[in-house]
């Protein structure tokens, strides 16, 4: 069962579909690192979706409880979403290459 089909009523507005994103990923918060069949899902302090949080693997709650901390400032913590800010780029010292092939291309009429 997935989470859509967990859910009872639809949002109809993009405004209620944001909001239930934002509840459905700002309501837990993985206290510590999160595999899934061995392969790390969540690390510390990433937002973790609230439909996965329970003890029923076959309702898709495979996140124990005890995992995760209940927040409402997901993000906060997580080394997975909160990346440093990109390099500023100087455009006068970055270009394009010249051409991509070792040598000029050389056309000939006739």
């Amino acid at each position: 069962m997935t989470t859509r089909q967990r859910q009872t009523e639809q949002p109809t507005t993009a405004d209620e579909y944001e909001a239930d994103q934002l509840k459905e990923w700002t309501t837990y918060v993985a206290r510590v690192p999160i595999d899934y069949y061995g392969v790390r899902a969540y690390n510390v302090g990433d937002p973790v979706p609230a439909s996965a949080v329970g003890d029923d693997p076959a309702a898709g709650r495979w996140v124990l409880p005890d995992l995760v901390d209940e927040q409402a400032t997901a993000y906060e913590d997580s080394a997975t979403v909160n990346q440093p800010e990109a390099p500023t780029v100087d455009p006068n010292t970055v270009g394009a290459p010249l051409v991509s092939s070792p040598s000029p291309i050389v056309t000939t009429e006739g």
